[in-house]
């Protein structure tokens, strides 16, 4: 009996196709995997027949004593976590220092290769590196996007030498002996430190460096130094969103190649906000129409703009170089190159060290600034010390590639005399204005053994705290206009300088001066300048000496109450006022005893005066008032008319008190900027039309001094209501030429008034104990008698 098998159900026949697809599937892929495999081995015999061909010989391995080396990565993470991450990999240095110079890692992802040797360092940044043929930055790119686009720091091959060359003629442009890059940033970070007291100088570090290198690019800082003071909203939130972007960076740089798992909305929208941020300047510029500002300091942006093909492209070049010069000028972490393809570096292979080494296709080559900084067979047994007089003479000559703080060959770092200049200024005037020590209850680490904090840059895990000394406190940086003596006829200090019917006050209104002289201060002062009265007003009794002391304390005690040690002084005469600020600073000048040398700084800190309409010789019309007041006496009681006599005399043409005051002045005008204003257009004086105070009072001709016309009668001379008016645009170049050159010069004033202040101390103190001596020898020969 024959037993027939049952025929697979009809399913069989409907699923087949499925399954012949799968089958297809499994075996085109098997092909794919078998011939993968063999390309793998056969470019594996290729590279070793190279590397034989070429005598390449292995470097030792580091010892792993777990698979894959996850012992190694866990010693790596143990070490970053207690901040000592940087002593650990020099640690291992040493073990292949002075023989070998290079050590092999073979940990997740591909073999990487730790160069030590100046040769290897050569070869990867120079000697091969022919537009980054043989490496790349592999994850790089995809890494720093988020932030910096498509900028030098994240290009390769001919994008990235285009930006190169691009980059290259703007800092070439870029005087760096021209200190004013730095000064006043230097003025503010100095004004950030106490008087006397421990302070932790290293977020001041990165705050300053961010000045500085927004008003190298975009020709205007953001001022993080004024963070709580004066500092822009706008500039706030940029300053904020770039160090929080940055953080974000540091921690997708650790994840690579797994980077794309970070990225929080926090940190997308910092780096929406500094875009946003850098593309508001590029508007200013009105990239569409090719227009400029015409400003020098814009400079760099402008010149960037018109060889940038996009605002996109421009904003990615000026974030990569606020990168730069933000922070790596502290201190590059290292570099991680990715082989392109099959090459070698020409030693540290083989069991003597001489053999060149074979870097397959997609392994990487890794070097540290820091831990080849510290080779003992190039820097001597005491490389770990901090020993500066290594550098001078001989012992270090010709270390080439052994130093390359900078980096080396086609990718030297383009801000190198830019940071050079910035730390040396900076690290001069902070020893210049303080004593740093360590503070009393600050462990001295040894060098080497601090804490470290490894973000995209190196920095301090404990920060850096100091106890700071200043030498002299009068060094500040809050340099502001002071617009002293500013008063009306009848007596309002404010709408002397407000337009009617307008009400622009051009001091305060954002469209005037706080838009072209960014760090303006202004005291308005007024007093009583009533010179006549009716219905029983108090008329200005006071005499000028009276009013310049009031004028002194006052601005003694603004300078005081908001730390402020640099003025720029501008002037009003609302009607014929006499010479306050003159009369002021001869006061000022003449205060030096020790009780009252406090009121000498006014004179020491003011650098310019700027006059408008000022009756330096007078005015015929203060005797012109003066015929009106007796007139007046005789036919109206005094209760109804009331005339200050004393002070119209004070102005009368030639008076003496003007004389005075003027031959007081005279010695004094040398120390300070003088621009005189006068009135071009006359007063209505009801029955006739005339200059309040004609040109040659208002302006007298004096060496090294500047003098223009008004177009305007003597009321409305300092009031505008135009910032195209031609009386603002004089006045305001002024105050921006006066006060870019004014830090430097009050700060030499104030160390030089410091140190005479503390040696007539001393002499009056010799004195006193010269006198006492002499009472004492007279006193016992009188005993003796």
């Amino acid at each position: 009996m024959a037993i027939q098998m049952p025929f697979p159900s009809s399913n069989f026949n409907q699923d087949s196709p499925k399954q012949v697809m799968y089958y297809a599937l499994a075996l085109a892929l098997a092909i794919h995997l078998i011939r993968r495999l063999i390309q793998i081995y056969l470019e594996y015999q290729r590279d070793s027949a190279f590397g034989k061909r070429h005598g390449c010989n292995p470097p030792p391995e580091l010892p792993k004593k777990w698979p894959l080396g996850i012992d190694r990565i866990k010693e790596l993470w143990d070490s970053n976590t207690e901040g000592r991450l940087l002593a650990f990999l020099c640690g291992i240095a040493k073990d292949y220092d002075p023989r070998n110079n290079l050590t092999q890692y073979l940990l997740f992802g591909p073999r990487a290769f730790h160069v030590l040797h100046p040769k290897n360092l050569e070869s990867v940044l120079s000697t091969n590196f022919q537009v980054f043929i043989d490496y790349g930055f592999g994850a790089r790119r995809s890494v720093f996007s988020p932030l910096l686009g498509n900028g030098i720091f994240t290009q390769e091959g001919l994008a990235w030498k285009h930006s190169r060359d691009l980059l290259r003629k703007q800092f070439i442009r870029i005087q760096y002996h021209n200190l004013d890059l730095f000064r006043e940033h230097v003025h503010n970070l100095i004004e950030r430190l106490p008087v006397q007291g421990d302070v932790d100088l290293q977020p001041l570090f990165f705050s300053f460096t961010l000045d500085t290198t927004t008003a190298l690019l975009f020709g205007k800082s953001v001022y993080s130094l004024r963070e709580n003071i004066d500092q822009a909203v706008e500039n706030k939130v940029f300053s904020e969103s770039f160090n929080l972007a940055q953080e974000g960076l540091a921690k997708r740089f650790r994840l690579a190649p797994w980077h794309f798992l970070y990225s929080p909305k926090d940190f997308r929208q910092a780096c929406s906000n500094v875009h946003q941020f850098v593309e508001r300047y590029i508007d200013d510029l009105n990239l569409s129409t090719g227009q400029e500002t015409g400003e020098k300091s814009y400079d760099f942006i402008n010149q960037l703009a018109k060889e940038s093909s996009s605002k996109r492209d421009l904003r990615d070049q000026l974030l990569n170089v606020l990168l730069a010069g933000r922070d790596t000028t502290a201190c590059c972490l290292s570099w991680t190159m990715q082989a392109t393809k099959t090459t070698m570096l020409p030693t540290g292979g083989g069991p003597d060290g001489d053999s060149p080494i074979l870097v397959r296709k997609g392994e990487l080559v890794v070097f540290s600034q820091y831990v080849n900084s510290r080779t003992k067979n190039i820097y001597g047994p005491d490389a770990d010390s901090f020993r500066p007089e290594r550098w001078e003479g001989q012992e270090l000559a010709g270390i080439g590639w052994a130093y390359f703080p900078f980096n080396g060959g086609p990718r030297q770092c383009l801000g190198e005399d830019f940071a050079m200049m910035e730390v040396s200024y900076t690290i001069v005037r902070l020893l210049k204005s303080s004593i740093i020590t360590l503070p009393a209850m600050e462990k001295n680490e040894p060098i080497g053994s601090e804490r470290q904090l490894l973000t995209l840059v190196l920095s301090s895990a404990d920060g850096c705290r100091v106890t700071v000394k200043r030498l002299h406190q009068g060094l500040g940086v809050r340099w502001h206009c002071r617009f002293g003596s500013c008063r009306q006829y009848r007596g309002d200090s404010l709408k002397t300088w407000t337009s009617q019917p307008q009400g622009t006050c051009w001091l305060n209104h954002p469209e005037f001066l706080p838009k072209y002289v960014k760090r303006a201060r202004v005291l308005v002062w007024g007093y009583n300048a009533n010179i006549a009265s009716l219905s029983g007003k108090t008329t200005s009794s006071d005499r000028i000496l009276h009013h310049a002391q009031t004028l002194v304390a006052q601005l003694q005690a603004d300078r005081e109450t908001y730390n402020l040690y640099l003025s720029l002084t501008g002037r009003n005469c609302g009607e014929a006022e006499p010479l306050h600020p003159q009369a002021a600073l001869a006061y000022s000048a003449s205060r030096t005893g020790a009780k009252i040398e406090h009121i000498h700084g006014i004179y020491t800190c003011t650098f310019a005066i700027l006059f408008f309409g000022t009756p330096h010789n007078g005015s015929s019309k203060a005797r012109l008032l003066g015929s009106l007041h007796k007139l007046a006496s005789i036919s109206l009681p005094r209760k109804i008319v009331d005339l200050d006599s004393a002070l119209l005399s004070a102005l009368e043409e030639e008076s003496e008190t003007l004389q005075n005051i003027t031959d007081q002045f005279a010695p004094l005008i040398s120390n300070f900027r003088i621009f005189f204003f006068w009135e071009q257009e006359k007063t209505d004086l009801k029955y006739t039309k005339d200059y309040i105070v004609d040109e040659t009072s208002a302006a007298p001709i004096i060496d090294n001094t500047e003098r223009s016309g008004i177009p305007s009668n003597h009321s409305g001379m300092c009031k505008f209501d135009n910032s195209t008016s031609q009386g603002f645009r004089i006045a305001i170049s002024a105050l921006r030429r006066y006060s870019r050159d004014a830090p430097q010069v009050i700060e030499g004033r104030w160390i030089k008034m410091v140190e005479t202040m503390r040696e007539n101390r001393r002499h009056e103190a010799a004195e006193v104990l010269k006198a006492t001596s002499i009472a004492q020898d007279f006193h016992s020969l009188s005993t003796l008698k």
